[in-house]
């Protein structure tokens, strides 16, 4: 452990806070003070940099977190992971901070002027700044962050909610657990939400569901069988059995149906209702094992309903 300890002085989450930093002096200044440096006019000789650079290094790694350092740990590797979830908002960066990169980075000037068109209004201060923190501290580029945009409004659009930058972090942190850090991924990712809502809300027309907004838990189950392998056509087949059974819209037994079927390896209609078909037999003993089978399986989806 000991020797693992002088070999890396840096936290996996630590680093990969730097890196999204997009930052040298950050980073240089952090591995001096993780050193053992403490002394900020050594580490301008140390480093080759001025005292007002390392200063406002100093007051960037503060505002990210990074300081005081904290002594290196090995169960840091198994949370580095789980860092961006459990950070509940970034860095602020000042107007003026954000004025700078805005003047110095074209790709970062680029992105403001892609969010106003998205928006379709000039940004405000917060907004401009709020941009900024998701540019410089999550590390998506500039590319990606065109596809981001354009994918919240879609999804703000399509629930019939307003555009905001709170909503557009929030997904910035989902993409960046998912590691969509190019163009094709992210792109790619945003056509099958897509393609997941069209579906969702077919189900959801055929659900007689109107009106109103999915809950979060509807979402969760419809989410769930489209992961499984079900289309619309299975999962209403699975509602008519639940209505004809229970005769109301109950998802815990329309979920037991689904895993059932899931378990049995039956995804389509057509599969479904071929294993429905009565098999030819040979005697009494095969009809009674049918049986026993239609039994046990109205006997799990029971099981299911009252978990």
């Amino acid at each position: 452990m000991q020797k693992n300890n002088e070999n890396r002085i840096i936290s996996l989450s630590a680093a990969e806070k730097l890196i999204r930093a997009h930052d040298g002096n950050m980073a240089l200044l952090y591995i001096y003070m993780a050193s053992g440096g403490k002394d900020l006019e050594r580490a301008a000789d140390a480093l080759c940099l001025t005292l007002s650079e390392l200063k406002s290094a100093e007051e960037k790694l503060q505002r990210a977190g990074l300081l005081p350092i904290a002594e290196f740990d090995e169960k840091d590797n198994d949370t580095a992971q789980t860092a961006l979830k459990q950070s509940q908002e970034l860095p602020s960066y000042s107007g003026a901070d954000a004025a700078h990169i805005a003047s110095t980075d074209s790709d970062f000037k680029a992105v403001l002027d892609e969010a106003e068109a998205v928006f379709g209004k000039p940004l405000s201060s917060d907004d401009t700044k709020r941009l900024c923190s998701i540019y410089k501290y999550l590390g998506l580029p500039a590319d990606v962050l065109f596809v981001l945009l354009h994918h919240c409004a879609y999804l703000a659009q399509s629930s019939s909610r307003k555009l905001s930058l709170n909503f557009i972090e929030k997904q910035a942190y989902k993409w960046v657990e998912k590691e969509l850090f190019t163009a094709e991924a992210a792109e790619g990712y945003s056509e099958h939400i897509k393609e997941t809502r069209t579906i969702i809300s077919d189900i959801k027309s055929r659900l007689d569901i109107r009106d109103r907004n999915l809950t979060e838990s509807e979402e969760t189950y419809f989410s769930s069988w489209l992961e499984m392998g079900f289309d619309a056509d299975t999962i209403y087949e699975a509602y008519d059995l639940t209505i004809t059974n229970t005769g109301k819209r109950a998802y815990k037994y329309m979920n037991g149906i689904l895993l059932n079927w899931h378990t049995a390896g039956l995804h389509s209609i057509e599969a479904i209702r071929a294993s429905q078909q009565p098999q030819k037999s040979t005697g009494s003993r095969s009809n009674s094992s049918n049986q026993t089978q239609k039994i046990n399986t109205n006997e799990t989806i029971g099981l299911l309903d009252k978990v």
